[in-house]
């Protein structure tokens, strides 16, 4: 009997929109009832079962920067993966927290660990990173990665950064000190919010949401607006790299929503 994976949200809804009757496994960051792949989690009543990484009172947790609330877990939270397919596993965000999964590596030989150089290092325009795995997984992916998938500034510019350990411990430090800044005005404020694992906080404004993003847009201060994501209804997203600029942040956040009370 053939079965079909679909990894994300996206590939899940238009793999149930076909309709083909091949049973589909899932493995999405969403809620899968909220979006219609299933009616119950606990008893699916139809080809499409899978499983989902998002906490009931926890918008979709994960430490891929493309998610919401970028909360860490832990390694050994992975009780079990299937030894067919292969297992990608994000891990952009493992520098601003002590959840690291690399140790238990060994012992996952079919996960492929992803590392990008776009966060703390400050090289997202060059597009580079690593996967870390086991020969037999990663020697898949080099076949069909092209010969210069990195051009030469990249090279350059990951070797100092590399090298530049001061910069990133420094800036480490800082997204630690503008997130503590921002939980505090977050409790002073009323604002819902999860504690995250990344360089960024998603924060709840509730029907403030549009106030606070434009708001703070009229102010020079860019937001981003996550309420249409699964979940995330009247959610924000706010950076926390330099202190400096959380400062301004959480000042405009101030003037937004008091004058908006």
């Amino acid at each position: 009997m053939s079965a079909r994976l679909v990894v994300s949200s996206g590939p899940a809804i238009r793999a149930m929109a076909a309709a083909t009757g091949v049973p589909v496994l899932f493995a999405i960051s969403g809620d899968a009832v909220e979006l219609g792949l299933v009616k119950n989690l606990a008893r699916p009543d139809s080809n499409f079962t899978g499983v989902t990484s998002a906490l009931k009172g926890s918008p979709l947790p994960s430490t891929e920067v493309g998610q919401p609330a970028s909360i860490a877990f832990h390694a050994r939270s992975i009780v079990w993966l299937p030894m067919s397919p292969t297992w990608p596993l994000p891990k952009s965000q493992y520098i601003f927290h002590d959840k690291q999964f690399i140790p238990e590596l060994p012992a996952f030989k079919n996960v492929i660990v992803g590392r990008t150089f776009s966060k703390a290092f400050g090289l997202a325009g060059l597009r580079i990173g690593c996967l870390l795995g086991a020969p037999k997984v990663l020697d898949p992916v080099r076949a069909v990665i092209p010969v210069y998938s990195v051009n030469v500034a990249a090279s350059v510019a990951v070797r100092a950064a590399l090298e530049d350990r001061a910069y990133v411990d420094e800036y480490v430090r800082q997204v630690a000190e503008s997130k503590a800044l921002l939980y505090a005005a977050c409790d002073r404020l009323g604002l819902t919010y999860w504690r995250s694992g990344a360089n960024f906080v998603l924060v709840s404004a509730g029907d403030r949401a549009a106030d606070l993003v434009q708001g703070a847009a009229e102010r020079g201060i860019y937001l981003r607006d996550r309420s249409t994501e699964p979940g995330c209804a009247g959610c924000v997203r706010i950076g926390t790299g330099v202190t400096e600029h959380t400062r301004r942040c959480i000042a405009a956040m101030d003037e937004v929503l008091c004058a908006a009370r």
